[in-house]
């Protein structure tokens, strides 16, 4: 929710009302990781987030880590925010209608389709072609399309084709041995080099 609505105040150009949230969404991320013992994983994606904003702020490069270190690393329980706050930041919520005509107003002026316009209580199956373009196959909505794959997609390349180049890929990006084990070789005395080291559960 927090990266949402930063993203959200980020698309409006409210780069300063959008840093604080995504400050906060990274605190979470971090004390998550270190209960958790894992990361999240929608962490580095979001944290991306707010690299891409703090450059939209002009924080130097080489600055930008320090800042998302620092908040990690925030001290303290976090305020929870309020839906005061949430009106603070995005104003008053707005009828739902009004969002409507305002979107029915914005898509006029863009000239789209319309299908864009349909009534809510008319189905929109009939009108997928007029949204997303003539099918690549000329098939009855209601026939399979499992054994039409091959016309989509191309021909499946083999098992041994998807390993080697897998097997390319995780080369190049310098993976550990252990990532290229035979398929007969149990991976369990790997798991370490795997995953890190087990930690030690306190008994209480």
């Amino acid at each position: 929710m927090l990266n949402n609505l930063a993203l959200l105040l980020n698309a409006k150009a409210l780069f300063t009302k959008a840093e604080p949230l995504f400050r906060r969404m990274a605190a979470i991320f971090y004390r998550s990781q270190q209960t958790a013992g894992h990361t999240h994983p929608y962490m580095q994606s979001n944290l991306e987030n707010y690299r891409h904003l703090l450059s939209a702020l002009d924080v130097p490069p080489d600055d930008i880590e320090q800042w998302l270190q620092t908040a990690t690393q925030t001290p303290g329980p976090l305020n929870p925010i309020t839906p005061e706050e949430v009106e603070r930041l995005l104003g008053p919520a707005q009828p739902v209608q009004m969002m409507l005509n305002a979107l029915d107003e914005q898509y006029r002026r863009e000239h789209k389709p319309a299908v864009w316009f349909l009534p809510l209580t008319e189905p929109i199956a009939p009108h997928l072609e007029a949204l997303l373009g003539p099918s690549q196959l000329d098939l009855p909505l209601d026939q399979p399309v499992a054994s039409h794959l091959e016309k989509l997609l191309g021909p499946a390349p083999s098992t041994q084709d998807v390993l080697n180049a897998l097997d390319r890929q995780y080369r190049e990006q310098g993976k550990p041995p252990v990532w290229f084990l035979p398929l007969g070789e149990p991976i369990s005395p790997h798991l370490d080099e795997l995953l890190g080291p087990i930690k030690e559960i306190k008994q209480a």
